[in-house]
């Protein structure tokens, strides 16, 4: 083989690498419009597909300039890639001042908003789709477009795509800030530009230019293998999003969950792309049989993996997360449905050409489709599926869905043979009824017994009720907001509000379980409270029967006001120095997107919004004293003073003069609310001593030294990094 062509399969991997390495970090860059919720996986992953189809359908006809058009697209993806982070990162921000966004009109607002991430991530995602048909332009001898062939291109790409995405959160954004990431990214993107466009001087064995047939132009594609293409990528994309879904339950609020479900999927997707085009004997009949039986095992593994990680659900110590133990789960869950659904595709592609000179022109075409089915069946589910029917619904139709096309495949075509895919299905289809109940209450929610539900576009409320229904806990996405009717942290947090010297005007960030605010709405001295949380379904779930009687009806309090979207989005539109008071109880440092309401710029639009005398009250949330002094530094490079209170609340103010408790503070008023709780705070003393005495000011000249808390890097959340102990040896060596 001669050395040039020896750089095929690393340029095509390297391709595929780049560009699922932007899907990671341009989900994490979105996430900052919408929250830490599962509608940034559905735009940028369907988004994605639909970008590489359309990409594949307008690209398909360069032939005789492949190469050089191929050239300029990776430089045109590595330009565009270096920019997005300043495209994408204040998007929602503009977006809400043009429409002039309140609370009345934020359901349109969030949807709006989907939209314009849409547009905006079109352009490179058709370029990179575009990538596909010129590969097989570029690479492959015109007319030798051999199943075999087209499955090693498209499978090495894919594989690329999988270390893509894997390398985002372990090399790069654990080290790098986003913009860094990006500007290396494209600049691996240009320089590969630069490399392809040597191919155009030197021709490949074999290869020579044609034009394309006027009668193959006009030819059509029969409309049952583009209804199988379209489905191939419903069902793909579809299953993918379960599985984000499934992951945010079985591991909440964990960074790695998008990546570590994505990397397995698409490395085993390759896997079955290369095995299943391989044919001793190939022949259109061989291809169909094997498309009915790979949709009929996708259908039954994809049941599968609810057993898989029911196992898991009990085996994995979650207090004691290891990477290669959740990278393992996932694989498991994701492996027996993305090995055999990777099949599928690329026989398609060869079922639509059975003329191999006639694969790159289909190629197009049948990409679009099938991302067309994905695009619209993934929003289609993300936005009217999961609140109409539900996860476990929507299962069982994507369940039913591979076995309709199976025995429709071995009805029309397999004759002597569709009797097994008919049979087979027959047996099947009970099977989802003989899951036990518990098994998928563990694959949706987490627990086998069953809780009180909401599902909706940002994902799953529950509350696990105790046996009268006077307490529970509280749930979003599988993670833990608070307890019913009072969570002792959050009784601890209310202290100060209740006891502040001015309260007539509150912004409550993070609505947790609604106690806070049920004893908020109480206080006849605060008399507006503003409340944003970005969870459709927990305020759903809160004003149920058994919720709301235990919350007072608060959410239909008089005095409160419901945001539904991210605090960092609605703290840039409020009015500056309009609240008495701005309580923020959002996140764990460590939870996905937590970097952004912990950073120096989020805390600057908080101090914007205060009043001269008025009190931010901060739960820090640090995972670790390094994390907890780079939020204090943040903190104090925004606000006049800052204390903390026993160490793990922040009360930050802006007046010129010295905060003193005594004065921010009635203690009169401290003492009663401390007093009248001491039992869930385990307070033994007097209730204005301890207030008191917790009280330590932060000094700045410290703090000023320390790095803060950034929007554009992530590694707090990253937390673990597989090189670890090699960076602790390398620090001691150097000090």
């Amino acid at each position: 083989m001669p050395k040039k062509k020896r750089l095929i399969f690393p340029i095509v991997f390297i391709s595929g690498f780049c560009s699922l390495l932007y899907q990671v970090v341009w989900e994490r860059i979105i996430a900052f419009n919408f929250g830490g919720d599962s509608i940034s996986c559905a735009i940028v992953t369907s988004t994605f597909i639909l970008g590489l189809g359309i990409g594949a359908y307008i690209f398909r006809k360069y032939k005789n300039k492949a190469i050089t058009t191929y050239a300029q697209v990776e430089m045109a993806v590595g330009i565009f890639g270096i920019l997005s982070y300043y495209l994408f990162s204040n998007l929602a921000v503009s977006l809400a001042y043009l429409l002039n966004f309140s609370n009345t009109n934020a359901d349109f607002f969030r949807l709006t908003l989907v939209l314009i991430c849409i547009i905006f991530l079109l352009p490179p995602c058709i370029l990179m789709g575009g990538t596909l048909p010129l590969i097989f332009n570029s690479f492959i001898k015109s007319g030798d477009y051999k199943s075999k062939k087209v499955g090693l291109l498209y499978g090495f790409n894919t594989l690329g795509a999988s270390f893509g995405i894997f390398s985002a959160p372990f090399l790069f954004l654990n080290n790098l800030t986003i913009p860094q990431t990006l500007i290396l990214v494209g600049m691996t993107n240009i320089i590969l530009s630069f490399l392809i466009k040597s191919f155009a001087s030197v021709p490949l064995i074999g290869r020579i230019n044609y034009s394309i047939n006027s009668n193959l132009k006009k030819k059509k594609i029969s409309k049952n293998i583009l209804g199988l293409a379209s489905v191939s990528g419903l069902l793909s994309l579809a299953v993918e999003i379960i599985f984000f879904r499934m992951a945010s339950v079985f591991l909440p609020s964990f960074p790695y969950n998008f990546p570590l479900i994505l990397a397995p999927f698409l490395f085993f997707l390759s896997l079955g792309s290369i095995i299943f085009t391989r044919f001793k004997k190939y022949s259109l009949l061989s291809v169909l049989k094997r498309i009915c039986f790979l949709f009929l095992f996708s259908g039954l593994a994809f049941l599968s993996s609810i057993y898989i990680i029911n196992f898991f659900t009990y085996s994995l110590p979650r207090n004691s997360i290891r990477i290669s133990r959740v990278l393992f789960a996932y694989t498991a869950a994701v492996l027996p449905f993305a090995f055999f659904q990777g099949g599928i595709f690329p026989l398609i592609l060869k079922l639509a050409a059975p003329k191999t000179k006639e694969l790159p022109p289909k190629t197009g075409i049948i990409y679009l489709i099938n991302s067309l089915g994905a695009f619209i069946g993934v929003m289609s589910i993300q936005f009217i599926g999961f609140p109409l029917l539900g996860s476990k619904k929507i299962i069982i139709v994507i369940f039913y869905t591979s076995l309709f096309t199976a025995v429709s495949i071995g009805v029309k075509y397999l004759k002597k043979l569709k009797v097994v895919p008919i049979v087979t299905s027959l047996f099947l289809i009970p099977l989802p009824f003989f899951i036990p109940l518990e098994k998928w209450n563990s694959f949706l929610y987490g627990r086998e017994k069953v809780p009180e539900v909401v599902e909706g576009i940002s994902g799953i409320a529950t509350i696990s009720w105790n046996e009268d229904k006077t307490g529970g806990g509280v749930w979003v996405n599988g993670q833990y907001m608070s307890q019913l009717p009072d969570h002792p942290k959050h009784v601890r947090l209310a202290v100060y509000p209740l006891s502040s010297s001015r309260r007539e005007k509150v912004l409550f960030l993070g609505l947790g379980g609604g106690g806070m605010l049920r004893e908020l709405a109480k206080d006849q001295k605060i008399k507006k409270i503003d409340v944003v949380d970005w969870s459709y379904e927990l305020s759903k779930i809160l004003r149920q029967p058994a919720a709301a009687k235990i919350l007072d009806h608060v959410l239909d309090n008089s005095k409160v006001t419901l945001y539904k979207n991210d605090a960092r989005i609605i703290t840039n539109l409020l009015p500056a120095q309009s609240y008495d008071l701005v309580i923020d109880n959002l996140a764990e440092s460590y939870w996905a997107g937590a970097t952004h309401v912990k950073s120096v710029g989020y805390f600057k639009t908080i101090s914007r919004l205060l009043k001269p005398e008025g009190l931010f009250i901060l739960d820090i949330n640090a995972a670790n004293q390094e994390v907890y002094e780079a939020i204090i530094a943040s903190l104090v490079r925004n606000f006049n003073s800052v204390s903390t209170h026993y160490h793990s609340i922040a009360i930050c103010q802006n007046g010129a003069f010295e905060f003193q408790p005594q004065k921010a503070f009635n203690l009169e008023d401290a003492g009663k609310v401390v007093t009248a709780r001491e039992k869930i705070l385990e307070i033994s003393e007097p209730a204005k001593k301890w207030f008191l005495a917790g009280f330590e000011k932060m000094p700045e000249e410290k703090y000023l030294k320390i790095k803060p808390v950034c929007d554009d890097f992530l590694g707090n959340e990253y937390y673990y990094h597989p090189f670890q102990s090699l960076i602790n040896k390398f620090k001691v060596k150097t000090q």
